[in-house]
């Protein structure tokens, strides 16, 4: 009797393991998800670092090393490029804070060439000499500069 409740034991336990293959497997997300990775117990979102950008297909079996499988996971690693997206955002906020700091130059420089009509201004003659209808053109040239320094507080 022995021997038939070892076997009972064996046959339940190995029943019990081939439903718990088969029920992970059955939950397991498939390669073709449109879920980029997976969400990290504890936080309320999906981790960037679980997912990666497709690499251009190569056909045929490609033969790796561990090293070259490591080099590669961290070249289309979605998390690792998008970071490096962020850091480059974060640095251009960083100069656009500091350009804020240094003096802001302006220059505006003007020419106009002018006439003057002298019969609109009723002047046609004067001391009895005739005068003629307008005089010009004249030229004005301005140029004008203004430095502006703004004084405040930055986050840097």
């Amino acid at each position: 009797m022995r021997i038939h409740e070892r076997r009972r034991v064996f046959l339940l336990s190995g029943v019990l393991i081939c439903g718990a293959a088969i029920s992970l497997a059955q939950t397991e997300s498939t390669p073709g998800s449109s879920n980029p990775g997976q969400a990290i117990p504890g936080t309320s979102g999906v981790s960037p670092f679980a997912g990666s950008v497709p690499a251009k297909l190569v056909p045929g079996v490609m033969p790796l090393s561990l090293q070259d499988a490591i080099s590669r996971g961290l070249k289309q690693n979605l998390g690792l490029l998008l970071s490096r997206a962020d850091i480059r955002s974060a640095r251009g906020q960083r100069w656009q804070q500091l350009s804020a700091l240094l003096p802001h130059v302006t220059a505006a420089p003007d020419v106009e060439a002018s006439k003057i009509n002298l019969s609109e201004l009723g002047l046609t003659s004067f001391g009895g000499i005739t005068l003629p209808r307008s005089v010009g053109p004249f030229s004005y040239f301005d140029a004008r500069a203004a430095v502006a320094c703004f004084l405040q507080k930055s986050s840097l």
